[in-house]
């Protein structure tokens, strides 16, 4: 979402949920959101990715990235994107994933053409240790 665009938060589902932004640069909250209350109203004046936990229910989660550009996208489940509409110039692309981090790529746009630009995400190797 970007800077200032309005943002509604409704709970949809039969049980109460905890609203907990943990922003560390706009404004940290805590709401309750009982079943049936009406959306929470919101919006980040600054520009930062900001993870939301619910203290009900461990592991509800999401998290809003907050962007001052008009040029962004969403994958989808293929994990394919487009982004549309820019102007010629030198650009950097940044990928996010939740689990593996952030990634980032230049691109040079002249025209019109199609760039194909592909991150490639590791899993990250974690020890278990029995004992």
């Amino acid at each position: 979402m970007q800077v200032s665009q309005p943002l509604e938060i409704y709970n949809d589902d039969q049980t109460s949920h905890n609203i907990h932004p943990l922003a560390r640069v706009n404004p940290e909250w805590n709401k309750s959101q009982p079943i049936g209350a009406p959306p929470i109203h919101t919006a980040w004046e600054k520009p930062e990715f900001i993870p939301v936990k619910c203290n009900v229910h461990h592991g509800c989660t999401a998290g809003s990235w907050c962007v001052t550009t008009s040029h962004y996208a969403v994958t989808g489940e293929d994990g394919a994107f487009t982004v549309k509409g820019l102007p010629p110039g030198k650009y950097t692309l940044t990928a996010w994933q939740e689990q593996f981090g952030t990634q980032t790529q230049d691109v040079t746009i002249g025209g019109t053409e199609t760039k194909t630009v592909d991150f490639v995400f590791k899993a990250r190797r974690t020890e278990h240790r029995h004992g």
